[in-house]
């Protein structure tokens, strides 16, 4: 219970920053004296934070799925480069890696068709957390990922990063649900910390396990596995 209400606080406070931010922002649209860049600006803060919202709110609900049993695993054929390959497209153009200059890279040569049978979509969800997750904590530096086949059952996907990395007190508490590992950092950095959470939970449902191996000043690798088929 102590853990919930530490949560459900640091939550309320991240739903009352953008809401406050919208509120704010839309009564001063209200004044007739203000320049249309400071409209377009204002405009844009409120969009920004509808967005940062939205995504809030998105992985609550996520997580009252998953607790309801709710996620239906759908395995199909897929070809894994062709997902690495947009998700590559997607991140190198993300606003908070440009800003950062951050540099992210695909390890595998994705040339070549390779293909495995599982939900490619939860797979998505998982890399795109972690690399996220990775992004946000990384202020300088590089972010790889990819995988590599760990046996002939079974792949192993990670994201690594030079980030400001984990202390060995927090790693076994960073997955928890109602728990992050410097609740410190949640104030210099937004969101409620459920992607994590998430991931694992998405992970086990594809027969997997998500680990980490981190260390304070050096970044992290995130990785986890799953049956090819």
């Amino acid at each position: 219970n102590r853990l919930k209400t530490a949560f459900l606080s640091n939550m309320s406070h991240e739903i009352r920053t953008p809401l406050n931010a919208i509120m704010g922002f839309a009564e001063l649209l209200n004044d007739p004296g203000i320049s249309q860049d400071e409209i377009n600006n204002y405009v844009g803060i409120i969009k920004s934070s509808g967005r940062h919202l939205s995504h809030i709110l998105d992985e609550i609900l996520y997580i009252s799925r998953i607790e309801a049993n709710e996620i239906i695993i759908h395995k199909e054929p897929f070809d894994v480069h062709s997902l690495l390959k947009e998700l590559l497209l997607i991140y190198e153009k993300n606003p908070l890696t440009l800003k950062k200059r951050l540099s992210i890279k695909a390890v595998n040569h994705l040339d070549t068709p390779y293909m495995i049978k599982s939900d490619k979509e939860r797979l998505r969800e998982i890399l795109q957390n972690l690399l996220n997750n990775a992004i946000k904590f990384t202020e300088e530096g590089s972010i790889y990922f990819g995988y590599k086949e760990k046996s002939a059952y079974q792949l192993e996907f990670y994201v690594k990063d030079t980030g400001m990395g984990i202390a060995k007190k927090d790693l076994s508490r960073i997955f928890n649900r109602f728990q992050q590992g410097d609740n410190s950092l949640t104030r210099l950095h937004e969101g409620v910390g459920l992607g994590l959470s998430i991931s694992r939970d998405l992970v086990k449902l594809l027969g997997g396990n998500l680990h980490v191996v981190s260390k304070p000043g050096e970044g992290s690798v995130f990785s986890f596995t799953i049956p090819k088929k």
